[in-house]
Order: C-alpha cells, then sequence, then structure tokens
C-alpha cells in the first residue's frame, strides 16, 4: 500500500503567482491514519473475508458482489469505513495475449497497406504513426490490466495488484472531468482525474470499461459531501475557488473580472465549456474549458443556489 504524505490541502484552483487562498470548506480528516470514530453515514463495514473467493463453476449464478471483493480489499475497506461494496470497475481488456495480439494484428495490417499506397505512390501520416499509436496503447492496456476499482458507499478502493489505496469521499479534494469529443461535437471517450487531500491524484480513462459510470457516480457522491461545506463557507463570506472561476455572495469572478449576480442571466455547459452569459448582452460574458474546472457539479448547483438566494430564480 502506497505512503500517504499529509499536506495542506490546495483551494480550487489558485494561481501559482498568488498566495494561495485558504481551503473553502474547511480541512479534511487526517490521512495518515484511519478514522477513529464511526461517520454518521453508511452501515458498519464487513469483517475480511478469510478466503479469495471462488470463480463460480460453469453454469452456475455469478457470486454477489460482496463475494467478488478479494479480502485484502475488504480489509482496508473496514479499515477506513468505506461501507459496502456497490460496483466493481476494471478494464475492458485484461487478458495480456488479447493485447500483444491486437497490437500485432494492427501493425501487419498497417505494413500491408502501407505497401499497397507506396505502389500506388500515395502515402498517408496516418499509416505511418499508426503502428507507434498502437504500441503506446499496447503499453498502457499492459500497465492498466489488473487494476481494480471498487466502489463503496463511503468512497473507493483502486487496487493494482499489490497496491491499494482507499479514498473516502470525505478525503476527495477535487475531482476533473475531461471529454474528447469528434468534429461534430460528440463525446468518443471520457477520462476523470481525482485529487485526494494530501495531493494523491488517480486517475481513471477509457480503458476502465463503463468509464463513464464511474466517473459520473464518483462526482455525484463527493458532490454530496462538499455542498454542505460549499453553502457554509458561501454563507460565512468566503469565496468558493473552480479554478478559473470562484463564487462569492456579490457574484462571479473570472480572473480579476466580477460579474454581479443581478448580471448573471445563465450559467450553461455547451461543447466541453462552461459559458456565462450577461443580462443585455448577446455575447458570453466568460467562457471556461469544463476540464479546467475542478468539482464542476459543486460550482453548478452553488451557481444555483446563490442566485435562489438572491431571488433569481
Amino acid at each position: 500500500m502506497s505512503a500517504w504524505m499529509p499536506r495542506q490541502p490546495a483551494p480550487y484552483g489558485g494561481g501559482p503567482a498568488q498566495p494561495p487562498p485558504p481551503p473553502p470548506y474547511g480541512a479534511p480528516q487526517p490521512y495518515g491514519v484511519a478514522p477513529q470514530a464511526p461517520y454518521s453515514f453508511g452501515a458498519p463495514p464487513p469483517s475480511p473475508y478469510s478466503a479469495l473467493p471462488q470463480a463460480p463453476a460453469a453454469g452456475q449464478i455469478p457470486l454477489p458482489l460482496s463475494e467478488q471483493v478479494p479480502p485484502e480489499v475488504y480489509q482496508q475497506a473496514a479499515i477506513f469505513q468505506l461501507g459496502e461494496p456497490t460496483a466493481i470497475y476494471k478494464p475492458s481488456i485484461t487478458n495480456p495475449l488479447t493485447i500483444i495480439g491486437i497490437v500485432l494484428g494492427v501493425s501487419i495490417l498497417d505494413i500491408l497497406l502501407l505497401i499497397a499506397t507506396f505502389n500506388a505512390h500515395i502515402i498517408f501520416s496516418l499509416l505511418i504513426a499508426l503502428p507507434i499509436v498502437m504500441v503506446i496503447w499496447g503499453v498502457r492496456a499492459f500497465m492498466w490490466r489488473n487494476v481494480r476499482i471498487y466502489l463503496f458507499t463511503n468512497g473507493f478502493i483502486r487496487a493494482n495488484g499489490m497496491t491499494i489505496d482507499a479514498v473516502r469521499w470525505d478525503q476527495v479534494e477535487a475531482v476533473f472531468q475531461r471529454a474528447v469529443r469528434n468534429r461534430y461535437g460528440n463525446v468518443i471517450k471520457y477520462s476523470y482525474t481525482v485529487r485526494r487531500g494530501d495531493g494523491a491524484v488517480y486517475k481513471f480513462n477509457s480503458l476502465i470499461k463503463k468509464v463513464a459510470d464511474l466517473g459520473n457516480t464518483i462526482q455525484h457522491e463527493v458532490t454530496k459531501v462538499h455542498i454542505p461545506r460549499a453553502i457554509a463557507a458561501f454563507n460565512s463570506g468566503n469565496p468558493l475557488y473552480f479554478g478559473k472561476l470562484s463564487l462569492n455572495v456579490q457574484g462571479i469572478s473570472k480572473g480579476s473580472a466580477m460579474l454581479p449576480w443581478i448580471q448573471v442571466r445563465n450559467v450553461d455547459l455547451n461543447r466541453g465549456y462552461v459559458r456565462i452569459w450577461q443580462n443585455g448582452r448577446s455575447m458570453r460574458w466568460a467562457r471556461v474549458r469544463v476540464a479546467d474546472v475542478p468539482n464542476l457539479l459543486v460550482f453548478l448547483e452553488m451557481v444555483d443556489y446563490a442566485r435562489s438566494r438572491q431571488g433569481l430564480r
């Protein structure tokens, strides 16, 4: 299990040229030790199993979710009071021979196409680069083949072989979402970055099967924890930082520019951007990439809260 080094958590995107503002929601729990007192949410953690679960025989009903969790993972879940398991995520391809076969097959086909196009005096840069891309994909897929993400009611565990990291929802400082789109604006893949309060970072990409479901669950669970803290900080007059954007009782800011709440017409999402619209103007007041906004759902919830508090909704 990796060592955890405590640090003062960073705010939502304080710039390097300025001293970082205080954490908007207060300091998280210490990370070097497990919580000593039960938390107010979630069921009591289960006891670790004494033996690894056995795979079901052919024709049998698959094992229940709780019996698919290895005992060493359950042990960490019990120590950090993560509650009951709710889902398991793993890579789409876990067999190393399949990974090697895909890389070799695509590369051989690419070489044959290159020979054919060369004879026709046509060389496509895409065909030249494809074997390199496939090798990179193969290396990443091989490195991720043993990764498993176990979701629990109060957090998640990322396991890769003997390396097991437990993260409670109340220890997560920020979640970033990134979407890759095609030329028509449609999302073709998602990736998520989870930053724990001690600086540890966990990334989940398209190599994980149903990574969008995993990312959505993480975002919603973290949002449920952050919203009460954000509301308390907001009502106390403290600013909330979301990367390049920040909120306070006066309005919404991007850098040094501030738009009072009474002038905010709408805040929406469009093709991977957060857009802020001002009353009386056809052009947007500001636009920021979704990938640059930590805790996007918290930001959107707090925009709605601030506007309703001003009687603007």
